[in-house]
């Protein structure tokens, strides 16, 4: 329930929707900035600045679908956005420090550093024992690699799904 998750837990349980949704490396999640989500009314749009698969270097977009499950990344990321107190038009990384308040008990953005790869891994592996699976056996591509083969568990069209994956060629995508 939204009122009981912490900042803490709903930052990592954000990168990891996103992520899988969204077919996102962790390059991609920890270069994120508040200002790269645009919230339409049946989806989400992250314009990724740079990526192993923009051979030309403009950027591109992802767009998530608003499911409307608990797992949704649009109702997840939102909420993110609204306990974070953040304004979507900061040019501030989406995913960064955090500083614990006992006096509230509660969680605060420290500053505009982003995770590193390392902290990602870390938090990822955290939820993962938490959940009681085995860290080991998942690495941050399985965010990437879980989706995309979870969409084509569902028959999504190949044309679709290399899309959205950004995949330019046949190969890479299979």
């Amino acid at each position: 329930p939204p009122d009981v998750i912490d900042l803490y837990k709903l930052r990592t349980l954000t990168f990891i929707v996103l992520g899988f949704a969204g077919f996102l490396r962790i390059s991609e999640l920890k270069s994120l900035k508040c200002s790269d989500v645009l919230f339409k009314e049946d989806h989400l749009q992250l314009f990724i600045r740079s990526s192993k698969t923009d051979q030309t270097n403009k950027g591109q977009n992802v767009l998530i679908a608003k499911t409307g499950k608990v797992t949704c990344p649009y109702n997840t990321l939102d909420l993110y956005f609204k306990k974070g107190n953040v304004n979507i038009s900061d040019d501030l990384f989406l995913f960064r420090q955090l500083s614990f308040h006992k006096s509230k008990n509660s969680y605060s953005f420290k500053n505009n550093f982003g995770l590193s790869y390392t902290r990602f891994r870390e938090l990822f592996r955290e939820i993962l024992s938490d959940l009681g699976l085995n860290p080991d056996l998942y690495g941050t591509h399985s965010l990437r690699r879980g989706g995309a083969t979870a969409s084509a568990m569902h028959d999504i069209s190949d044309r679709l799904f290399k899309k959205h994956g950004r995949w330019q060629s046949e190969k890479a995508k299979d």
